[in-house]
């Protein structure tokens, strides 16, 4: 794995980018999704700027605490890279790294992580846990 994006455009999605060996395209590999239970989620795989990458999409707003299992076999002898991540695993790794820096582009990058946690929590009670929110 060489790098990481967290994607919210019509839904959310993490695409992860991977190294690739020489010569080879990301369809020299069987990738596989374990996804959690009653989840959409799917994948997709594509390349850009930064490499080919497996894009994890349709993560409800209730489930990017929820693991997921990516698998990628290598048709060529039958090794594997597993990869057990989250969502809310990227927004983790960008949080610690940004750590107390008062640049204000990384505290903007910070605070907006910040923001999909609560909104995370949010859904949580929301969906999976079943309170209804009450206008007052």
């Amino acid at each position: 794995v060489s790098r990481y994006s967290f994607v919210a455009l019509s839904d959310t999605s993490i695409r992860i980018y991977f190294n690739i060996l020489n010569g080879y395209a990301i369809n020299a590999y069987n990738i596989a999704l374990n996804r959690p239970t009653n989840s959409s989620m799917n994948f997709r795989t594509g390349y850009n700027d930064y490499g080919y990458f497996v894009e994890v999409y349709g993560i409800e707003s209730a489930n990017i605490d929820s693991l997921f299992t990516l698998t990628l076999t290598f048709k060529g002898d039958n090794s594997t890279t597993t990869l057990t991540y989250s969502a809310l695993n990227y927004i983790a790794t960008v949080i610690q790294k940004i750590g107390n820096s008062q640049d204000e582009k990384l505290l903007q990058q910070k605070n907006m992580c910040l923001a999909i946690y609560q909104y995370n929590l949010c859904a949580i009670d929301y969906f999976k846990i079943g309170n209804a929110w009450e206008v007052l």
